[in-house]
């Protein structure tokens, strides 16, 4: 049985020997103009020249587009604006004026001038106006940024007034005039009042030590006849206090043109230091004085 089994081992052996072996097909000599059409014609390197391999970079390409950023609903910072502190309160003063108001009377003035706050808050100006380098009064404007207002100076206007007045009745006081505000000045001139009496004496004399007579003379330059003519004497103190004041009626009623009258009054010479007078109709308007003669 052993011998059996050898033998088929042995044909076994040799049978797949002879699958094993390849089968051959005769050579076919190929034809000298003919290519295999799989073969593709090699290229020619450069002769002494070898290939060098580029070295990567991290460099990306210039024409290379970067990358488009993902949208942020975050809006951009704004920077707030620096805080500036306004600009304090500041007062420009211009066009001060000083006018005649003929329809109160020929003596009536307004003196005004224009204040501006040009700051940027809001502030007070003060103003301390001069008649002849007096002052006169202090008054207190309140202006918010950018305000202008026209101010009334009351209390210059009345000095002024007074002044036109006393100028127009007696002609012994200055018929210029100036008033100052803060490098602002502005001169007013009387007109020259349309006398009708020109006084040419007066002279006060104390009579028995305790009467003091005033007399003196006037000059009708008027042209018409005056009716009613009154002379009034103010009595005041060395320090320029009034004490009193008398009227009487001229020597001479009525008075014609160019004609001339005496006067007299006298009062209680006790604490009298000085003394004016003026004339009037009886009991009504001043009678416009020339003092020029006299005041010479």
């Amino acid at each position: 049985m052993r011998r059996t089994f050898l033998t088929v081992l042995v044909i076994g052996i040799l049978m797949m020997s002879a699958c094993s072996t390849p089968v051959t097909e005769p050579d076919t000599p190929a034809l000298p103009d003919e290519k295999e059409a799989t073969e593709e014609p090699a290229t020619e390197e450069p002769a002494g020249e070898e290939p060098v391999d580029e070295e990567p970079t991290d460099e990306e390409p210039a024409d290379e587009e970067p990358a488009d950023e993902e949208p942020t609903d975050e809006e951009p910072a704004t920077e707030e604006p620096a805080y500036q502190e306004p600009k304090p309160a500041y007062f420009s003063r211009t066009n001060l004026q000083i006018e005649q108001t003929p329809e109160v009377s020929d003596t009536s003035y307004t003196v005004s001038v224009d204040v501006q706050n040009t700051g940027g808050m809001l502030g007070v100006c003060t103003l301390t106006p001069t008649v002849n380098g007096e002052n006169v009064e202090t008054i207190e404007v309140q202006l918010n940024p950018g305000q202008k207002k026209t101010v009334i100076l009351t209390e210059t206007q009345e000095k002024i007034c007074s002044l036109a007045m006393d100028y127009k009745n007696t002609n012994i006081f200055k018929s210029k005039h100036e008033v100052a505000l803060k490098g602002l000045r502005k001169t007013v001139t009387f007109p020259r009042p349309d006398y009708k009496l020109q006084l040419l004496v007066t002279q006060g004399k104390v009579i028995n030590n305790d009467i003091l007579e005033v007399t003196g003379r006037i000059k009708n330059i008027s042209g018409e006849e005056l009716k009613k003519v009154e002379v009034v004497a103010e009595f005041f103190t060395d320090e320029g206090e009034l004490i009193t004041s008398k009227r009487t009626m001229i020597n001479r009623n009525p008075l014609p043109p160019d004609e001339i009258s005496t006067f007299e009054v006298s009062h209680n010479a006790i604490n009298v230091g000085r003394y004016r007078v003026y004339f009037q109709f009886y009991a009504g308007d001043r009678i416009p004085t020339d003092y020029s003669q006299w005041n010479r």
